[in-house]
């Protein structure tokens, strides 16, 4: 891990900047029901309540304004995001980029 300095508050863990760096991976909005499967796997309990925990100009959980309203949880600050899950060398890379192993 690298030093947490630079980086914006509040601190999600571990699991849960793995589990934004999933939703960011796919376009930064992904509905609660997928990320309620995606959090299971990744060992992380109510992941709903731990979302509402977070500021909401950061990350926010809302319905999805097309067709049947699904609740959907969205990474409004994609640079935050980002930034915890490289600190916790959690981020998924594109297909493209290269990750030392």
């Amino acid at each position: 891990m690298h030093n947490k300095e630079g980086l914006d508050p509040p601190d999600p863990g571990k699991k849960l900047a793995r589990l934004f760096a999933w939703i960011k991976k796919r376009g930064g909005i992904v509905t609660l029901r997928k990320c309620k499967v995606k959090a299971s796997q990744l060992g992380i309990k109510n992941v709903k309540e731990r979302i509402k925990r977070i500021e909401n100009y950061k990350v926010r959980m809302g319905k999805i304004p097309s067709g049947d309203k699904k609740l959907a949880i969205n990474i409004e600050d994609k640079g935050w995001a980002d930034g915890w899950a490289k600190y916790y060398d959690v981020e998924i890379p594109h297909h493209r980029h290269m990750k030392k192993l």
